[in-house]
């Protein structure tokens, strides 16, 4: 549903019939109709992201549509959209008009007429994670009267993390290689953490083979399950 103009088309015949009623006998100098009544028009701004949660150094793409949900053409029309803090600009691509990503502005290189849209993609890389959210704001701007001030905005607001990197290395031995039957063996699992980052969630399969039954087992860390062989 979309809120339609207090002064919209539909009124505008009204309103200047009775502005002829009550004013016979004014002249009214050649003056439009258009230039007496408000336009109707409601500029509409949607932005997404193709990844909420990206990693840094990752680059992501932000979609930018403006729609002109009015029915008047809208004048001189731009969009307003920064580079946030932990993003670093990449490359654009518009419909119409012209990005200046220095200063965060899309210009259409005019206006926008009543129901179309005009699109733009910005590439950005991810350059930082403080553990906060990255938000990212447009909104877009017209010298026309824009009768519907709310939609102007659309902020985005990503969750920016940084990869893990864990070097797992496992290393098993037996006590005796060359057991008879019935005699008792040891396998030994050491786990270990080449770095840098910790491994959260580690976990090791080793199910038992045919041919042996389980005694027991002890871990220096963590349970060793017989029943599904994960330690």
């Amino acid at each position: 549903m979309r809120l339609t103009c207090p002064l919209g088309s539909m009124y505008r015949e009204k309103l200047y019939m009775r502005y002829l009623t009550l004013n016979p006998k004014l002249k009214l100098q050649r003056q439009t109709k258009e230039e007496i009544m408000a336009k109707d028009v409601d500029l509409r701004i949607i932005k997404t992201i193709d990844d909420y949660t990206p990693q840094v150094g990752q680059e992501v793409t932000w979609t930018v549509q403006i729609v002109n949900d009015g029915t008047d053409y809208a004048d001189n029309v731009s969009v307003t959209d920064l580079v946030p803090e932990g993003m670093s600009f990449v490359s654009s691509s518009v419909e119409g008009g012209n990005i200046d990503a220095a200063n965060g502005v899309w210009s259409l290189g005019g206006g926008l007429a009543g129901g179309e849209t005009t699109t733009a993609t910005i590439t950005m890389v991810v350059t930082e994670d403080d553990g906060s959210l990255i938000t990212n704001n447009a909104t877009v701007h017209t010298d026309s009267h824009d009768c519907n001030p709310y939609n102007d905005n659309s902020p985005i607001a990503v969750n920016p993390w940084t990869p893990i990197h864990a070097d797992l290395a496992v290393v098993k031995t037996v006590s005796d290689s060359t057991p008879s039957v019935g005699d008792t063996i040891e396998w030994t699992v050491n786990v270990t953490n080449n770095g840098p980052d910790t491994a959260w969630g580690t976990m090791v399969s080793d199910t038992l083979p045919e041919g042996v039954t389980f005694l027991g087992a002890r871990a220096s860390s963590g349970h060793y399950d017989f029943a599904t062989g994960k330690w």
